[in-house]
């Protein structure tokens, strides 16, 4: 009997380690005031990768809105009103550094993905379409987002 305990309390000690090893460590608790295109013009963060990298949107010069990513030290990139749209918003970004969104172009909403470099490309809609959003991206590159036909939203990717 005095060996089975002897095992359970081992066992016991052996799964309380693992589990002690397996606890993350305490996120960063301290708030960073990301910059704006304009001196102070709003600016929102809407998504973060592991490298610290974040996308969102922020006040232009022209007072309309851009998507913007932010790098781990704080650098702002403009990635501008593609297609010559009014506005433009980012909703994610993978660890590659790969934006998406959407832009207003011809008075619809295309969803668009902006590559590490700041390229941007219009993202297919299927026939019927009338516009949507990228609202995803994973780090093998899938988007999702949704698009209107008619007047129902769906679900894609």
């Amino acid at each position: 009997m005095q060996t089975i305990r002897r095992i359970a309390v081992l066992g016991g000690v052996t799964v309380l380690a693992a589990a002690a090893l397996a606890v993350p460590a305490a996120a960063d608790t301290q708030v960073t005031e990301l910059a704006s295109l304009v001196d102070g013009g709003g600016r929102d963060a809407k998504a973060v990768n592991d490298q610290g990298q974040a996308a969102g949107t922020s006040l232009a010069p022209d007072k309309s809105v851009h998507a913007v990513r932010w790098d781990a030290d704080g650098t702002i990139t403009d990635l501008g009103d593609s297609f010559d749209g009014k506005w433009s918003i980012a909703y994610g970004i993978n660890n590659g550094g790969v934006v998406v969104g959407e832009v207003d172009g011809d008075g619809h909403r295309n969803p668009t993905r902006w590559d590490a470099d700041g390229t941007p490309t219009r993202l297919d809609l299927p026939d019927g379409a009338v516009g949507g959003e990228a609202r995803a991206i994973n780090n093998d590159g899938v988007i999702v987002g949704w698009t209107k036909i008619g007047d129902v939203d769906h679900g894609v990717r």
